[in-house]
Parts: structure tokens; sequence; C-alpha cells
């Protein structure tokens, strides 16, 4: 990865050394990194965010919705 992102080494260990480009169409103020097999992305640290991932991993299965493969958060960052 060319830029310091100061990811937690969980997530470095699933994007180490893979290509990425930056996906700038959305309108919040994450970080959106596009891989070849996954979707990477950053952001300031929240409840809304805790809820989402519980959403999409109950909904797995149910409809057709990306699979959250990782999460983590910097509680000392928020």
């Amino acid at each position: 990865m060319s830029e310091n992102l100061n990811l937690p080494e969980k997530i470095k260990a699933l994007v180490s050394g893979k290509k990425y480009t930056f996906d700038d169409m959305g309108k919040s103020q994450a970080k959106v990194l596009m891989f070849d097999d996954c979707v990477l992305k950053i952001e300031k640290a929240s409840g809304k965010n805790d809820e989402t991932v519980v959403m999409m991993r109950w909904l797995e299965g149910k409809l057709p919705v990306p699979k959250v493969i990782a999460y983590e958060k910097n509680e000392a960052t928020g």
C-alpha cells in the first residue's frame, strides 16, 4: 500500500500487497479503497457503523448484501 493508512494488523493482513484505487463517488467522509476482490471503507468510529455491520451480517444469506469479512475500530482515535 503506497499510502500510510495506519491500518489495524488484521486488516493489513487481508489487503497487504494488493493493488487498489480510491473511490470518491460517495457522499460520506470515508476513505474507500477498491480492490479486485473487496472494498475497504475507513471512517471515524460511530455507533452507526456498529449497527450497519450487525445488520449486514444478519442480512447475509437473506438478501444480496456485501459480506463483511472484517470490522475493526480504533477506540483511541474514535
